[in-house]
């Protein structure tokens, strides 16, 4: 009786130590995860003088090496280790503005993504209601719970803004926008 409660005792406890290894290893998985803020360069493109109405504004595209960004911050991670991206701010800075040649000739702007894992445009910030005042600065408010994951497997980005003006424009608009993305990977 003595041998048979040792042995059920051996195998309970070489059944509760693999279990707790099991979950160790999730836990050490977990422990390596990376939280990154990652932005495209700041991208300067030009929007040409607009009529009144809704269209496309700009269109650019950016390479950014999203593999060697990853690697730079934990050479173990890579673009399989990617669990979630979205967008955090977008912002698109007048260069060259003046009293009537500014962001307050827009009452809407919207800006889009595509990559070339992914060529479906996904809407990533919008401004519905702008005010009609001077301004050299957009802020876009962002859809940060789009999740890019799929996107990010590619090398190029590319943007679209568009955008309803309620006043024509005169001369072509040089900008610079600053997207921001907060990149979770982990093992």
């Amino acid at each position: 009786m003595i041998k048979k409660f040792t042995t059920a005792t051996l195998f309970l406890a070489l059944g509760l130590t693999s279990i707790l290894s099991i979950s160790s290893c999730d836990k050490i998985k977990d422990a390596v995860k990376v939280n990154l803020l990652m932005q495209t360069a700041d991208v300067n493109f030009v929007i040409p003088a607009q009529p009144v109405g809704t269209q496309q504004l700009s269109q650019f595209s950016v390479p950014l090496n999203v593999d060697s960004i990853l690697k730079k911050k934990n050479s173990s991670l890579g673009l399989d280790n990617i669990k979630s991206v979205k967008v955090k701010t977008c912002t698109i800075v007048l260069l060259n503005g003046d009293g009537t040649n500014n962001f307050g000739a827009l009452s809407a702007a919207k800006a889009e993504m595509s990559s070339s894992s992914n060529s479906t445009m996904v809407t990533i910030a919008e401004l519905s209601s702008n005010p009609d005042a001077t301004a050299n600065s957009l802020n876009l408010p962002v859809n940060g719970n789009t999740e890019l994951k799929g996107y990010f497997k590619g090398n190029t980005f590319t943007y679209r803004v568009s955008g309803t003006t309620r006043r024509a424009t005169s001369k072509a608009l040089e900008c610079r926008a600053t997207i921001q993305f907060d990149v979770e990977a982990g093992l």
